[in-house]
């Protein structure tokens, strides 16, 4: 059976996918975990690589940006430019999407921050 955590991911995975869809995009997912990409989709701008993030809203928090560890190096470590172009991440609360762009060694975002971001989709290309 599938943890809470993993059906979450998933669940926000499959949101972010149907509104790609919405804007006229085809999202591609890789068949296996492991992956840094969660959703890759052909736009203008060529391929995007897109990882998702679930955010559950708490008073005076951080959105966490950060690459699990494996079972060998349980550190986290942040995502590069160069695995991904974009995070999606999915207020589940609200079913709202944040289009934010990756910055080398960025861990978190600020709430503060990251509302400029909301369901910008056109960052991605037309």
């Amino acid at each position: 059976m599938a943890s809470k955590e993993a059906l979450k991911g998933v669940s926000c995975e499959m949101l972010v996918a149907s509104r790609l869809c919405e804007q006229g995009w085809i999202p591609y997912l890789p068949l296996v975990d492991g992956s840094p990409i969660d959703i890759l989709v052909e736009t203008n701008k060529g391929f995007q690589k897109i990882q998702v993030k679930a955010w559950v809203l708490k008073a005076n928090s951080r959105v966490r940006l950060e690459r699990s560890g494996n079972k060998d190096n349980k550190r986290k470590r942040s995502y590069s430019t160069e695995e991904i172009d974009w995070f999606a991440v999915v207020r589940m609360e609200e079913r709202e999407v944040f289009i934010v762009p990756v910055i080398d060694g960025r861990a978190s975002i600020n709430i503060s921050d990251i509302q400029q971001y909301q369901e910008a989709w056109d960052l991605l290309g037309r």
